[in-house]
């Protein structure tokens, strides 16, 4: 996994760079309560606040204030970092680009997801499809020094993906 930190943007600033939410989540056919997996979208959220600080600091990250990613806005998510852990939310908008089926089945709420871990680089996918859209969340310690993740493999990524889910479906 390759991020690039330079002229990464604070998340959720006042300079409006950051995709902003009117506070639901709205389709065409039906409103915000009333959404299922179906109708539910990712468009228009701050990425960088579906993950709390509750949620940041269960996965060892203490400082909840997001970055945007180096290549937004043709990249739409967010990041954290503490030490050498990241936790990295990738959204895509319309399009379903990891295929669920290289990973372990999960529901999340009705939405169909998987988690994938990766003993070599110690580093735990979740991906979660919402409508036509689908997110990922990302969490790596290279460095094994993160007790928050040490012999939790995917299921601190699947407790944000979790949260993710909730703040989405609200």
């Amino acid at each position: 996994m390759a991020i690039v930190l330079a002229g990464a943007a604070a998340c959720g600033g006042s300079s409006g760079s950051s995709p902003k939410s009117s506070g639901s989540t709205t389709s065409a056919t039906g409103s915000a309560d009333e959404s299922d997996s179906t109708t539910a979208t990712l468009k228009g959220l701050d990425y960088c606040s579906l993950l709390g600080p509750a949620a940041l600091t269960a996965a060892g990250i203490h400082d909840s204030k997001g970055q945007l990613p180096a290549d937004y806005p043709n990249v739409l998510g967010c990041w954290w970092m503490q030490d050498k852990t990241i936790v990295n939310l990738t959204v895509s908008v319309g399009a379903q680009v990891n295929d669920l089926d290289k990973g372990e089945k999960q529901d999340f709420s009705g939405f169909e997801g998987a988690s994938q871990y990766n003993e070599i680089t110690s580093e735990c996918f979740v991906d979660v499809n919402v409508g036509l859209d689908q997110f990922r969340v990302d969490i790596v310690d290279p460095s094994g020094e993160n007790k928050a993740l040490t012999g939790k493999k995917c299921n601190v990524g699947v407790q944000l993906a979790r949260q993710v889910v909730a703040k989405i479906k609200k």
